[in-house]
């Protein structure tokens, strides 16, 4: 439905009457159909090529975020870094400003088991997944006011290794997900 939403914008935007627009409206739909096919490298040239040929208003700030996304999966960190900042730099009021600035800084993806309320919980899951040979921290998180416990095992520098570690999980009692995180997220100990 995403998908379809975005097509259609970028059809509105720019109309279907002019060859720049019918090239930009064809590069977008490659991108977004080799993005949902998880290949990246293919998705990050066209993204590129469209944004060149786009005016700066929406849909582009979608764009932006999209080639972002491509880039951090291919762990090319600091150029998605770019793209995130003209997205929330130059369309503050975006839907996906708020999705940029969150990603904004990631240099790693990692596996999250899960977030406590407790620091004990984390703790014990921590060993828990010591037990069956997971290597694994939790690290504070500040939410709404509240400090959680985040349980994350792995770096991994894209997003396809990081896919690879969890297929290898998938017999752990908890289900894990993919996230990005910052270096500056440094783990606390395992066994303390």
């Amino acid at each position: 439905m995403l998908m379809l939403v975005f097509l259609l914008s970028i059809i509105f935007t720019l109309g279907c009457s002019t060859p720049a627009g019918n090239q930009v409206q064809e590069q977008l739909e490659l991108a977004q159909y080799y993005f949902g096919e998880k290949q990246f490298e293919k998705a990050v040239p066209l993204y590129q090529s469209a944004l060149d040929k786009m005016p700066d208003e929406p849909p582009q700030d979608e764009v932006l975020y999209y080639l972002a996304d491509s880039l951090q999966r291919l762990g090319r960190w600091r150029l998605a870094d770019r793209y995130l900042a003209r997205c929330f730099d130059d369309f503050p009021d975006s839907k996906w400003a708020p999705q940029a600035r969150r990603r904004f800084g990631g240099r790693t993806w990692r596996l999250q088991w899960a977030v406590y309320e407790k620091l004990d919980q984390a703790i014990e899951m921590v060993a828990q997944l010591a037990k069956s040979g997971q290597s694994s921290d939790w690290s504070p998180l500040r939410s709404n006011g509240n400090l959680l416990y985040v349980v994350r095992s792995g770096r991994y520098d894209n997003y396809a290794q990081a896919q690879d570690a969890l297929e290898q999980t998938r017999n752990e009692p908890r289900p894990a997900a993919i996230v990005i995180a910052s270096l500056m997220e440094l783990p606390r100990r395992q066994d303390k």
